[in-house]
């Protein structure tokens, strides 16, 4: 595999070679290197060749091929989705279970929910794919936000805010704590103080705003004991 190449395009490159072989019920994904070849092929053939295919495709990076030889007979859809929960319960723990949801359609497995990271990710469609003879696994499981301490997304704020807004470094001070963003500090205008507002609730962290934000005061002109109006 090119290291200047995606691992899109690499997948995408295949699935192009695995269609002109008629081999359209092979899905491809590449992961850290490594290409992983599952679906359904008419004969143990058919599974060699796709192998072969992605091999020339990527010649240095490893093969998994995970192909099933359509004789094999699918188990009842009724049991699809418990042989999958239960594959994972087994890998990960009971846990797991609360975060995952299994579909099952045509004998196709469909996985969604959440998942820690990408390695727990793929683990849990390797456990649906093991578990079961479905013909195909489709992953929709999305991946956490790596948690980050409140402070740091507060210092974050206010750096986006400088940034953004072009006001002066402890203008505004931002503080933060499991979502909600308390703004203070001085604008120079309403609509200046409801466009940090703005910003600020629009990051994907934030599920609050409190708006301290006060105007400053601009200076009043005088005039002069003996000056025209």
């Amino acid at each position: 595999m090119n290291a200047h190449e995606s691992p899109a395009s690499v997948a995408a490159r295949i699935g192009v070679a695995l269609r002109r072989e008629r081999l359209d019920q092979v899905s491809v994904e590449v992961i850290s290197g490594c290409i992983y070849l599952r679906g359904v092929a008419g004969c143990y053939d058919k599974k060699r060749r796709a192998a072969q295919l992605a091999a020339a495709v990527a010649p240095e990076s490893c093969i998994e091929n995970e192909i099933r030889v359509a004789q094999m007979a699918f188990a009842d859809e009724a049991h699809l989705a418990d042989e999958v929960l239960s594959a994972i319960a087994d890998d990960l723990g009971e846990g797991a279970l609360e975060r995952v949801t299994v579909t099952t359609n045509g004998g196709v497995i469909v996985l969604k929910g959440r998942a820690r990271d990408d390695g727990e990710r793929h683990r849990i469609e390797q456990s649906a794919w093991a578990a079961s003879r479905a013909a195909r696994v489709v992953n929709q499981l999305e991946v956490d936000a790596p948690e980050v301490p409140d402070d740091e997304v507060a210092a974050a704020l206010e750096a986006y805010i400088q940034r953004a807004m072009n006001v002066a470094p402890g203008t505004i001070e931002v503080q933060y704590r499991s979502g909600v963003a308390s703004l203070s500090g001085r604008v120079s205008s309403t609509s200046q103080g409801e466009a940090i507002e703005d910003l600020v609730r629009w990051h994907d962290r934030v599920t609050d705003v409190e708006n301290r934000l006060r105007v400053e005061a601009r200076p009043v002109a005088t005039r002069r004991a003996g000056s025209s109006p």
